[in-house]
């Protein structure tokens, strides 16, 4: 009987990905149904884990936070789609630079450069060799590959998978790289494949990572959203940018959470940092603070981000029923009249 109970040990910590591709394959298609989402999905869903260990394992990495919609998946379970690209920040400090609040625009412009060439020497140099040497211990030579795109805030890591993937969803695991933000407010928390909450007998990748709070992520979005909905030409094409909306709405539900003095300092926060690094003459980031936060776009671009949500729930992204394009915008709409009164309110400066 011991012998028998120490044969299924060490069966039960046999690592999923050292499984024959075939064997993975029928793994995924097995459980796919049980957990009500593609096999595809929970293959990627493993590899962004065990991306995100390597990246938060790597020696001598400089301070990093996890953020983004696949944060507030994986972290946070506040929305209910895949998630598939993993969003970094690289706080500028770890650098070695700092901001006395007193420089220039043109000096603000040669610091954001600078920042944008370390942030390429350091994947180009440091991260794409280094999951290069991890892939190349761990997996066959010829299925995998690490590309890095010219401006070095993509990495992509394409792994042996063992199911295909369709036209919205490949094969690869995006890490998208910015170096002209902080890390804090954050936590630390542990990430999970979705397989591992139903199979036992396998060992599935899992980190502990450094993780922007869900506040500061939330103003992050919206105040891209505030930018897109006030560029003079929009995004007509609009790809990959509706789940910014989506999010959105689902972190909404706990708008009171956003209406605090402390959510409202951290806005100004974000904004006050949006102005020096992110700077654009239409984006009228002031407008923020004052009542004039915009999360409701003009026509053109809500029928271009209508399109780009509905190429995703084609794409089986999302896990439950999701609402209509123009449910969202409804919310939205609340949320945006909600936010900018208490915002009006909290900043507002007593008459003498």
């Amino acid at each position: 009987m011991q012998c028998i109970a120490m044969k299924r040990s060490a069966v039960m910590a046999e690592h999923f990905l050292a499984l024959p591709k075939g064997d993975q394959a029928a793994l995924l298609r097995l459980h796919a149904e049980d957990l009500r989402m593609q096999p595809f999905v929970l293959e990627k869903d493993i590899w962004v884990c065990w991306a995100l260990d390597k990246l938060f394992t790597m020696p001598g990495r400089l301070p990093m936070a996890f953020k983004g919609g696949t944060s507030l998946l994986k972290v946070y379970r506040a929305i209910d789609r895949f998630s598939e690209d993993i969003d970094v920040t690289l706080d500028y400090r770890g650098f070695g630079e700092e901001i006395i609040g007193k420089e220039s625009r043109g000096e603000l412009i040669r610091l954001s450069d600078k920042l944008k060439g370390l942030v390429l020497e350091q994947t180009r140099d440091v991260i794409k060799p280094y999951f290069e040497s991890v892939m190349s211990a761990e997996f066959r030579q010829g299925s995998f590959k690490v590309d890095v795109s010219e401006d070095g805030e993509k990495v992509f890591i394409h792994y042996p998978a063992a199911i295909e993937g369709n036209d919205y969803l490949g094969t690869s695991v995006l890490l998208e790289f910015g170096g002209r933000n902080i890390t804090e407010p954050n936590e630390t928390r542990t990430v999970r494949s979705y397989m591992s909450d139903v199979v036992n007998d396998f060992v599935f990748p899992e980190a502990e990572v450094t993780v922007l709070a869900l506040p500061r992520t939330y103003w992050e979005k919206s105040t891209l959203m505030h930018v897109e909905c006030n560029r003079p030409n929009p995004r007509l094409s609009a790809i990959r940018l509706s789940r910014h909306w989506y999010d959105s709405y689902k972190m909404s539900h706990n708008l009171a959470n956003l209406q605090s003095a402390c959510a409202h300092d951290l806005l100004a926060a974000v904004v006050k940092h949006k102005k020096l690094f992110f700077h654009y003459g239409y984006a009228n980031y002031d407008h923020c603070l004052s009542g004039g936060l915009r999360l409701v776009p003009g026509d053109e671009l809500a029928n271009a981000l209508d399109n780009d949500f509905k190429s995703m729930v084609q794409a089986g992204m999302f896990y439950s029923e999701p609402p209509a394009f123009a449910e969202i915008l409804e919310r939205l709409k609340e949320v945006e009249r909600d936010l900018n009164n208490s915002i009006t309110a909290h900043f507002q400066k007593p008459t003498n």
